[in-house]
């Protein structure tokens, strides 16, 4: 559901003045020190959150905000933002764990000949690009803490599945 919103934000980075190649899908738009593409990827969460909001509340009853919550000030930021405006939606988190280099592999292969994110590259250089955007995320990650949340982690694509706060 980012996907979308980021590259609407991207689009309208590159008439504000924010580096082309820093707006683009590549690696270094998932760079943290880069205040510019920071601010770039919480506005295009912030959408996607918001056009999640209004399916919710007008017709669904099921939605997934398929994006990168990796750090605690993201995931607290979501909880406000539906329980101000929806306080009724129950919200679940689920966080994947995968330290299985043979799946990481598959998965690397099968993201870079499917995403547009890879469109026109070549295969090593669709690699490098995603190991570092990998690193990026990496350089920032802060597991679930929470005890508070509604959470399901995942290990090594659900080979060991731990769950807090879970029901029904």
């Amino acid at each position: 559901i980012v996907g979308r919103p980021r590259g609407a934000v991207s689009n309208k980075a590159a008439t504000s003045g924010v580096d082309p190649a820093a707006a683009s899908n590549r690696a270094n738009f998932f760079d943290s020190s880069n205040e510019a593409t920071v601010k770039l990827r919480e506005e295009a969460a912030a959408l996607a959150l918001e056009d999640l909001l209004d399916w919710l509340t007008t017709e669904g009853q099921i939605a997934v905000l398929d994006a990168t919550n990796s750090r605690e000030k993201r995931r607290e930021l979501i909880w406000q933002t539906i329980q101000n405006r929806s306080p009724d939606i129950n919200i679940l988190f689920i966080e994947s764990v995968c330290d299985d280099q043979f799946m990481l592999e598959e998965n690397f292969r099968s993201k870079i000949k499917n995403s547009p994110d890879f469109e026109g590259m070549g295969a090593e250089e669709a690699y490098r690009d995603l190991v570092q955007r990998i690193r990026n995320y990496e350089a920032q990650y802060q597991t679930i803490t929470d005890d508070t949340l509604s959470y399901i982690r995942l290990f090594n694509l659900s080979s060991k599945v731990a769950c807090n706060k879970i029901y029904g």
